[in-house]
């Protein structure tokens, strides 16, 4: 397996500027979720290192590339945004030798979720959503939650997410909403 410094060169190479950048704060910022909530570090490093590997790859290689994993569904395959995610963890282990089964599962699940979510696949999710240069309104509350409650964040940042989504009248993935639905009894009391 690649090293975090091995895997930071190689996505130098591979992501435009802006992307890799991104992806260097998704990663310390995952790191620091992690240290704060006794998640694994390193393995949240590498998540965060590893998510939008595959994001900057043309749409029609996505599905392609899906296809040939058996992973492409009428949802991706509509919806191919989201695939970047599921691909990831698809490609990782034969592309890169990235064989750690919690890492590509917080890889595939960074961007919608899923219920039974590990804390590792949370701190990857939500530092996605919170690195520092993304700034929404609620992104203070969603990162002093960030700071609370793994699971009472996760939850804020999921129904953040999903109003989001209501409000433009966009497609939602049910792996949000089972998400989202399981993780009810976590909910920060403000």
């Amino acid at each position: 397996m690649l090293s975090c410094d091995e895997i930071r060169a190689l996505l130098s190479k591979r992501l435009s500027k802006e992307r890799y950048a991104h992806s260097l704060r998704v990663a310390a910022t995952a790191r620091e979720l992690a240290e704060r909530h006794g998640v694994q570090a390193e393995a949240a490093e590498r998540a965060g290192l590893w998510h939008d590997a595959y994001k900057e790859l043309p749409v029609p290689e996505q599905i392609a590339r899906a296809r040939e994993k058996g992973i492409l569904t009428p949802e991706y395959e509509a919806h191919p945004h989201l695939l970047h995610g599921p691909l990831a963890a698809a490609c990782l282990p034969e592309d890169f030798g990235e064989t750690d089964a919690e890492v590509l599962q917080a890889v595939r699940l960074h961007t919608t979720g899923d219920a039974g979510m590990s804390r590792l696949d949370m701190v990857v999710y939500l530092a996605d959503l919170l690195e520092p240069e993304h700034d929404f309104p609620g992104a203070a509350r969603l990162r002093a939650a960030a700071r609370v409650s793994l699971e009472g964040a996760m939850l804020a940042a999921l129904e953040h997410t999903l109003q989001y989504l209501l409000q433009r009248g966009a497609w939602i993935d049910p792996k949000a909403l089972r998400a989202r639905n399981a993780l009810l009894p976590f909910r920060i009391k403000e």
